[in-house]
């Protein structure tokens, strides 16, 4: 009887690590965003509803409209709470750095960050783009299913591809690169 009392804790133990696991994979290929589910992976055109204005951590009203649809973009959902974007992050602003100089624009979007969680964050990894406080409306709204997701945008304003789970440098430059090539 003993063996089964201890049998069911290590169950539901192994059971949350699964859905983290799930929730918090990695993925080193962009993914297209499926449009209607019939197989036919076009990209698809942002619409109103991915539209948002949001502040940024100087207490200016920022929106989606300044970035979207003006340049290639790299949108990064992420939290100062987020084990995995802390991991990605270095390696994000070391990305960052290659790429500040071309024709790509990259904004960070914090869920449910204060301004204080937030701004330590950015000064801890040394972020110097745009980061906004966006509540999870803003997260649904762009289909984030596990943090960090990277969002990649075309300049045309079509969603390139995306990818869950912290990634590292050399993966970072690969997926920048496919979508820069794509332009």
């Amino acid at each position: 009887m003993k063996t089964s009392h201890k049998l069911i804790p290590m169950l539901l133990l192994t059971g949350a690590v699964a859905l983290l696991a799930l929730a918090c994979g990695k993925s080193t290929e962009p993914e297209t965003t499926n449009n209607g589910g019939d197989g036919d992976d076009t990209l698809v055109q942002l619409d109103g509803d991915r539209e948002f204005t949001a502040v940024d951590l100087e207490g200016n009203d920022r929106n989606s409209t300044e970035w979207v649809g003006q340049k290639p973009l790299l949108v990064w959902f992420t939290g100062s709470w987020c084990y995995w974007c802390k991991v990605e992050a270095p390696d994000l602003v070391e990305a960052y750095d290659d790429y500040k100089d071309t024709n790509i624009e990259f904004v960070s979007l914090a869920v449910g960050d204060s301004q204080q969680s937030a701004q330590t964050f950015v000064d801890n990894y040394g972020i110097t783009w745009p980061h906004l406080l966006i509540n999870s409306n803003i997260a649904r709204d762009w289909q984030v299913r596990g943090y960090p997701t990277i969002v990649l945008i075309s300049s045309d304003g079509t969603e390139y591809g995306r990818v869950v789970g912290a990634q590292d440098h050399a993966n970072l430059v690969r997926i920048i690169d496919q979508l820069l090539a794509a332009e």
